[in-house]
């Protein structure tokens, strides 16, 4: 029970003296009064009160801001994004005479067929560059398809604005073609159909990279086969492979 002393309680009083030195009121609604207001001056006390006990009693260490605004991440092969493939440098390299091009021809000092001359060059030098390059092909073959998206699309009627990134793909399905054994086919495949899912390859580009997996080639066992085919069944289902390239991969490997 809370005393009559306690500094609430003499608010109220206060208050209540005030309310009744301004105009007085009968006796009756000055006791009402006083009893509603010391009512809920006394919950507010005891509440505020219960709230102080808690906070210092509790042993529930705070949580840690770090734990919320910096989530684990996801565990990322360093690999997967490179830092120096050597088809995005070529790139870089090869751009400024490209866009040179495209300025000459949009000042009518150039022709069209220069512009698609010099961008054919760039999508070759990148293409050669990543063939000789070591450093993880498969996420340097994206790193480049994703910067000639981003930087080597002519904007012009008569070129392609896929001119870089077919090149780049022709390359990356010559590698594929020359897969050894059933694990490098797969591989190629999920990763093409990663790449098109991810927006990296057109639809036309996928199917290039479809045609390219040696799978008339490559002798497969039945666990082998099968696998692949419910993989190719799964990106069917999904939208990303078509039935056509379904029955290509079928046919190949039943020509074994």
């Amino acid at each position: 029970m809370i005393a009559a002393e306690e500094p609430g309680i003499a608010v109220v009083g206060w208050l209540i003296d005030r309310c009744d030195h301004r105009s007085p009121m009968p006796e009756e609604v000055r006791h009402m009064y006083r009893f509603s207001l010391q009512s809920a001056a006394t919950a507010l006390f005891l509440s505020m009160a219960a709230a102080g006990a808690n906070a210092q009693d509790s042993s529930t260490p705070a949580a840690d801001p770090a734990a919320v605004t910096n989530p684990p991440e996801a565990a990322v092969d360093a690999a997967a994004a490179p830092q120096d493939c050597a088809g995005v440098k070529a790139l870089e390299a090869g751009l400024p005479t490209a866009q040179k091009a495209v300025d000459l021809a949009e000042k009518d000092l150039a022709t069209e067929q220069n512009v698609i001359s010099a961008f054919n060059k760039l999508g070759e030098s990148v293409a050669d560059a990543l063939d000789d390059d070591d450093n993880n092909a498969t996420a340097c073959y994206i790193a480049a398809l994703e910067a000639a998206q981003q930087q080597a699309t002519p904007d012009m009627d008569g070129v392609s604005p896929t001119i870089v990134s077919d090149k780049i793909v022709r390359g990356w399905g010559d590698a594929c073609e020359d897969a050894a054994d059933a694990d490098a086919v797969t591989a190629c495949l999920t990763d093409a159909v990663a790449a098109r899912e991810d927006g990296h390859l057109t639809e036309l580009q996928l199917v290039s990279m479809v045609n390219s997996l040696p799978t008339d080639s490559v002798e497969l066992d039945d666990q082998q086969s099968t696998a692949l085919l419910e993989l190719v069944k799964e990106k069917v289902e999904a939208g990303v492979l078509s039935t056509s390239q379904q029955s290509s991969i079928v046919d190949d490997i039943l020509g074994q």
